[in-house]
């Protein structure tokens, strides 16, 4: 965040509150993919559950089912 020299913002930055109690709890599971060379990256969940990620390596996108645990690529179209 560099405004450059001398300027300045039009209204007072203010922090949010750290976390605490109840709000710091965290469950991370992982699950094992089906290959090594896999470079998920870009995580994100849809509608009904399913993971998709980016594979950095293989130029795939990657589908992972978290209730059997099954995944699933193809590859990615231009």
């Amino acid at each position: 965040m560099n405004l450059g020299k001398g300027a300045d913002w039009s209204y007072p930055l203010k922090t949010l509150p750290r976390p605490s109690g109840r709000a710091t709890r965290v469950l991370i599971t992982e699950y094992d993919l089906p290959r090594r060379t896999i470079a998920p990256h870009d995580v994100r969940t849809d509608a009904q559950g399913m993971v998709w990620y980016s594979n950095f390596s293989e130029n795939t996108l990657g589908r992972l089912d978290p209730r059997p645990a099954r995944t699933r690529s193809s590859p990615t179209r231009p």
